[in-house]
């Protein structure tokens, strides 16, 4: 199916991002990088490039704490207009694969508001496990933004064939492959050898979960 822009959502995308200091400054400290840095919380609206809120972390911060991605936003939604009787999609990294984030967004929902989310996913020793079940008709080429194939790219749904207890009910889980680059061939092992990454799109089949706002159906 071609790819399809989302009208009338807004979507939100967190992420926290890390920030050389180069003095020792106030909330500088030692990343789960091993820098001396910031880790810092942004929220952007992707429909207009515009940012919605930021938020000074210490450097050790770490990048999947429930709270701060509650409190954040919670501030980012407050600078959009109408945001309590809107269409919205949150677009999360794997740090917001928490099932305390999820909750929260799954009770934000209302009869005024209907919110979705994409998240990405650590994948685990069973989900490869899952993975390496798969036969090769299982594997669909993944579709560019403008619905054309995408070469090279293929993608599999992993829902159902792997238990994960304790997430939100009716939550899916794709599986992308790809060729890896020359830099990432370190990586691989002979069980796996592409690049492979899992992605929770929405449950719901209005927004879909990578991309900007232009994407194929969920």
């Amino acid at each position: 199916m071609p790819g399809r822009r989302l009208t009338g959502w807004i979507v939100i995308d967190l992420d926290a991002t890390i920030i050389t200091a180069a003095s020792k400054k106030e909330f500088a400290a030692v990343t789960f990088k091993k820098t001396f840095r910031f880790h810092p919380l942004v929220a952007w609206c992707a429909n207009t490039g515009e940012s919605l809120a930021m938020e000074l972390r210490p450097g050790d911060a770490g990048a999947n704490t429930v709270a701060d991605h509650v409190r954040f936003l919670v501030s980012a939604l407050e600078q959009i207009p109408d945001s309590s009787h809107a269409e919205i999609l949150v677009r999360v990294d794997g740090a917001g694969a928490t099932h305390g984030l999820l909750k929260h967004l799954e009770a934000l929902n209302t009869a005024r508001r209907k919110v979705r989310y994409a998240v990405g996913w650590k994948m685990t020793d069973a989900d490869g496990t899952a993975i390496a079940r798969f036969s090769e008709r299982a594997w669909e080429t993944s579709l560019k933004q403008n619905g054309e194939t995408q070469e090279g790219c293929f993608v599999a749904e992993l829902t159902g064939l792997n238990i994960h207890e304790g997430w939100p009910q009716g939550m899916r889980l794709i599986v992308r492959r790809v060729q890896p680059s020359r830099r990432q061939f370190a990586k691989l092992t002979a069980s796996s050898p592409s690049m492979m990454s899992i992605t929770s799109p929405p449950p719901s089949r209005t927004p879909c979960a990578s991309g900007s706002t232009t994407c194929p159906p969920a």
